[in-house]
């Protein structure tokens, strides 16, 4: 299994950010490469299609969430045209001094591609939807 980890400092309360992220069909607001996202159902197990800017979709659902502890996880139930199985992810808003940190980490299988490309293509999601919040909320 591996492993892809990326943090961003955010200078916005902790809440502000996780009203933002945590919202779990609200992906186009904070995540450039999604175009469009769809929820059937609400809480745990609720399931999101998202589409991307390319039009490929990609089904996730929700596996937790705690909202006190600003943290939910999720795993993808069809990943499209993604090189990958068996993925599952959790971000986390962390309060820190007077901003916050984000930590999105997720956990993969590749299929069909070398791992450090799937890490690869992981870490750019990551990275663009942590800057995108930096952007929209405070950067340190």
């Amino acid at each position: 299994m591996a492993e892809v980890s990326k943090s961003g400092r955010i200078e916005a309360a902790a809440a502000d950010v996780w009203a933002l992220v945590s919202e779990f069909n609200g992906l186009p607001a904070w995540l450039p490469p999604v175009a469009a996202s769809e929820t059937e159902g609400e809480g745990i197990g609720a399931v999101r299609t998202v589409t991307m800017q390319d039009g490929a979709k990609i089904a996730e659902r929700l596996e937790a969430f705690d909202a006190d502890a600003m943290t939910y996880t999720y795993s993808m139930t069809d990943m499209g045209p993604l090189p990958m199985a068996e993925y599952q992810s959790t971000m986390v808003v962390s309060p820190d001094g007077d901003g916050c940190t984000i930590t999105w980490t997720g956990t993969f299988e590749p299929a069909g591609a070398p791992s450090e490309v799937v890490a690869e293509l992981v870490g750019g999601l990551y990275d663009s939807g942590i800057g995108s919040v930096q952007e929209k909320l405070g950067k340190s």
